[in-house]
């Protein structure tokens, strides 16, 4: 499932289900769909400055924008410019637009007021939960070490929220 056309076809479900959603959600987003809802997209995330990041998916997102799934906007703000997306009429009609329609929903209906900010945080507690089997309080000392802009009461509340959803440390079934 995992070829470019699907990945440009997901960046462009991604959009739908999350209008005006800028390029760290969207990152966010595919890595959950990938991560916590074992979707096979092929991409290798790493920890990047804003959590989990895989270049292939910006490739992905400038393709959807180049073949017309999505429209992006640029816009600017005190500390820098961001970009927001929105969908385009051009429909996706494919297994892999129906496979990330429910875990779409469940993202939108437990994410869906997130910004940037939020989606890093979510998205680093689910990558280093992961990895961690040293506990809960090791994992979110791990989580302030590498993000320290976030505070503690912060993180453990993002933290709770993860753990509630059933997403902390491990896969969900599709």
């Amino acid at each position: 499932m995992n070829t470019f056309e699907n990945h440009i076809e997901v960046i462009a479900e991604v959009v739908r289900a999350f209008p005006e959603i800028g390029k760290t959600g969207i990152m966010k987003c595919v890595y959950f769909l990938q991560n916590v809802y074992d979707i096979d997209l092929g991409y290798r995330f790493s920890m990047y400055t804003y959590g989990p990041f895989d270049s292939d998916v910006m490739g992905a997102i400038n393709a959807a924008v180049d073949d017309e799934y999505i429209e992006s906007k640029t816009f600017h703000y005190p500390n820098g410019t961001g970009y927001q997306f929105s969908p385009l009429p051009k429909s996706v009609e494919s297994e892999i637009a129906s496979v990330c329609s429910v875990p779409l929903e469940e993202l939108k209906k437990n994410f869906g007021k997130y910004d940037a900010k939020q989606w890093e945080l979510a998205a680093t507690i689910v990558y280093l939960s992961q990895l961690n089997e040293d506990g809960d309080d090791a994992l979110v000392e791990m989580v302030h070490k590498l993000k320290p802009h976030f505070s503690l009461d912060n993180i453990n509340n993002e933290y709770r929220h993860i753990q509630r959803l059933g997403m902390a440390g491990q896969r969900k079934a599709v």
